[in-house]
């Protein structure tokens, strides 16, 4: 039982982490998109993204929108 306990707490540790990483990175990616010269829907729409994928909303948001990586 102990065992199970201990997965448990770890992976509400992880969840937290990814929490908080995701805030961290929703910030900066959230000020950039009100930047944006666009329309308020497209705005709208990447806040929502961002905002429900956490870190990966953020890493596509950036990968595809402001093109960081230029591949």
């Amino acid at each position: 039982m102990v065992e199970v306990e201990y997965l448990i707490n770890i992976g509400f540790m992880v969840l937290q982490i990814y929490g908080v990483l995701s805030l961290l990175a929703f910030v900066p990616a959230m000020i950039d998109i009100l930047k944006l010269k666009k329309s308020t829907k497209y705005k709208l729409v990447w806040l929502a993204i961002c905002l429900i994928l956490g870190v990966i909303g953020v890493l596509i948001y950036f990968l595809m929108e402001r093109k960081v990586f230029k591949v």
